[in-house]
């Protein structure tokens, strides 16, 4: 999403790059061509670098990394590592760290068809996970 912030900054890249270009225009020759050629390399590796930003942040939000199953959302197996949903954790969503990745429902239910819940590690700990689907619980490794 584009923020009033990112368009401000954007002018503000784009700006001299316009002005190059319009004295490169009313110059003549090499001169010319490079004032066009320049700020058009330059905008066009600004807009990929910003494109290939998104895909990548999209993908890392869009990766399967596991599933979850349970009537409750009470477990999630990653990698073959099973956390179960802890009650009275001393880690909240302010504990949530870096994005993992997002987990699907295992099995199949006449009822529901839950949406993908999104997990997080926890800063601090190698045990504990926060998945968040409906409310947002966090999980502890099953030993």
């Amino acid at each position: 999403m584009i923020s009033i912030g990112m368009t401000g900054i954007t002018m503000i890249l784009l700006a001299p790059l316009v002005v190059l270009m319009v004295l490169g225009i009313r110059a003549g020759g090499k001169r010319r061509i490079a004032a066009i050629v320049i700020p058009c390399v330059i905008v066009t590796v600004i807009f990929l670098a910003g494109f290939f930003s998104f895909f990548m942040k999209y993908n890392s939000h869009n990766r399967v990394i596991g599933t979850f199953s349970g009537a409750e959302y009470d477990y999630i197996t990653i990698d073959g590592v099973t956390y179960e949903i802890e009650m009275n954790s001393k880690y909240t969503f302010a504990d949530a760290d870096e994005l993992l990745g997002r987990v699907d429902f295992d099995g199949n239910t006449p009822y529901r068809d839950p949406e993908p819940m999104y997990v997080w590690s926890i800063k601090g700990s190698d045990d504990h996970i926060y998945g968040r689907a409906a409310d947002g619980s966090v999980y502890k490794k099953v030993e």
